[in-house]
């Protein structure tokens, strides 16, 4: 048993991640405890990170990386990562706690997921990372190097920036979409698909695809709500159930923003683009300031016209003429605008 835990904790990330989870445990457990001891959420918050901070560092140190660096300068960047994850997780904290009204408990689990992403990353590259590279040389190796690709450091600041839109703002126009897609799919099973618009009052604005693909993506949540008897819509006995149902509806068209980035790869394939250009495609797309706003804060489900027209411009290129109409088609049925697209 000992050779067996030696062989697997030989490995630096399976250190770290042990590391990790065993200061997730110290961390949450030391906020929860606050929490039931009616100590404010925020107070809780920062002694739990300052327990925390002292836990990890002493851990990665002598445990994780072993490191031989002078200790000083090893602390000073450590604190420095853990104070930017910390101003971060106090900012996303309230969020979650007084604009959305979520429990103190799961805002504090989700604000620990959001936290332990930036620290992990924040050590690797920066507290504990091997080398004697000068500053000009890590900046020009993590940030400049536009000669192979983004680096892991840009996708990681990338991802955070996009998961922290994705989960502070939400919009009640995907909402109602959302409810409307739920009533499809009720009449749908009742015999009545033929009167959803009479069956919403005519509150529903937009052509009946736009609502079969929320009614398949509602499939899980009418599952749940009757197996669990949960409420689909937010109550006073369930205040998070809103916020959770909302993020679920908003996923789907993030999903179908991060499926046209894929669809951009290939077109950029198909047309001869250079491998590091067609690495850059889906960074530079999804850094693209009005998508994040549109997609990631948002949560248009415009990106489900866009991926379809996307697709067809795909097949275009590819001469697939027969693929091309059909889903560009399709893709105005969802909003008209690939109509100026596909007549020229």
């Amino acid at each position: 048993m000992k050779k067996i835990l030696n062989k697997i904790f030989s490995y630096q990330g399976i250190r770290f991640l042990f590391v990790g989870g065993l200061n997730t445990i110290v961390g949450y457990g030391i906020y929860v405890l606050l929490v039931y001891l009616n100590v404010n959420y925020l107070i809780a918050n920062t002694l739990s990170t300052v327990v925390g901070v002292a836990h990890s560092y002493l851990w990665n140190r002598y445990f994780t990386f072993k490191s031989k660096n002078k200790a000083l300068i090893e602390i000073t960047k450590f604190v420095s990562v853990y104070i930017v994850s910390y101003l971060i997780g106090m900012c996303t904290l309230f969020i979650f706690k007084d604009k959305l009204n979520i429990s103190p408990y799961i805002a504090g689990l989700i604000n620990l997921i959001i936290t332990t992403l930036i620290s992990y990353f924040g050590h690797k590259y920066i507290s504990f990372r091997e080398g004697n590279m000068n500053i000009k040389e890590k900046i020009k190796d993590k940030f400049l190097n536009f000669g192979k690709g983004p680096s892991k450091l840009e996708w990681t600041i990338l991802i955070i920036v996009l998961s922290f839109c994705f989960l502070s703002f939400n919009h009640l126009d995907l909402a109602q979409t959302s409810l409307h897609g739920k009533d499809l799919l009720i009449c749908f099973f009742n015999g009545q698909f033929f009167q959803f618009y009479d069956y919403t009052n005519a509150t529903s604005v937009y052509l009946i695809p736009i609502y079969i693909i929320f009614a398949i993506w509602s499939i899980p949540v009418l599952l749940l709500s009757s197996i669990f008897n949960i409420p689909i819509v937010a109550s006073n006995r369930f205040p998070e159930i809103g916020y959770i149902l909302l993020m679920w509806y908003k996923l789907l068209p993030t999903l179908f923003t991060i499926a046209t980035a894929k669809i951009l790869v290939k077109i950029g394939k198909e047309i001869g683009l250079s491998e590091t250009k067609q690495k850059w495609i889906p960074f530079i797309f999804l850094s693209f300031t009005p998508l994040i706003f549109s997609q990631f804060i948002f949560g248009q489900y415009d990106s489900i016209c866009m991926f379809f027209t996307t697709l067809a411009i795909y097949f275009y290129i590819k001469k697939n003429y027969y693929k091309f109409s059909i889903i560009m088609s399709l893709a105005i049925t969802f909003k008209l605008f690939p109509l100026f697209i596909f007549i020229p």
